[in-house]
């Protein structure tokens, strides 16, 4: 299962046991904001379902105890809980705090893809923030050119852009 999703679209989760069971059905799973649906088996301890979100919060999806059970007549134990963040909020745009000729910095939702544009909107590089939030990469932009900044969070959402000015690497002269 993904760990975030920004739609209502359905992912695939593999639900595999053990060993070899029987009777496991899609009713068995417990979806919390969403539903199963699609349910395949791929062997007999390996199977999968679509989860499609309902948009009403994060999707919890769980298998409980006593739903399969081996060729001893064993019934399964309870599954451990998967949590699957749902997020369509985009994140705060990005902050520049340095651009200069070198490097250009800032802060960003912390784990979030950092992209800069040029002013054509051509991509030029990306980096992540770190746990705190903050970014820093070598300025692909040349002096004098202008550019963009967009964050991406984990589940795809993303930032409205930050403008960079005109970047100036040329030292004055005496």
């Amino acid at each position: 299962a993904p760990t975030a999703v920004n739609s209502t679209s359905p992912f695939s989760v593999t639900f595999e046991f053990s060993e070899d069971v029987s009777g496991f059905a899609v009713g068995d799973i417990l979806v919390t904001n969403g539903f199963a649906g699609n349910f395949t088996t791929t062997d007999a301890n390996t199977y999968s379902a679509d989860i499609t979100p309902d948009a009403g919060g994060n999707i919890a999806i769980d298998v409980s105890a006593n739903v399969a059970q081996d060729a001893g007549g064993n019934n399964n134990t309870t599954a451990t809980q998967v949590t699957v963040t749902y997020d369509i909020a985009a994140p705060t745009a990005p902050t520049i705090g340095t651009s200069n000729g070198s490097t250009l910095s800032g802060t960003a939702e912390a784990g979030a893809t950092v992209t800069i544009y040029a002013s054509d909107g051509t991509e030029l590089a990306t980096t992540t923030a770190d746990e705190s939030g903050n970014w820093s990469i070598d300025n692909p932009l040349s002096d004098g050119q202008t550019g963009s900044i967009t964050v991406t969070d984990s589940a795809g959402n993303t930032s409205s852009a930050t403008a960079i000015a005109a970047v100036d690497a040329t030292a004055p002269t005496a």
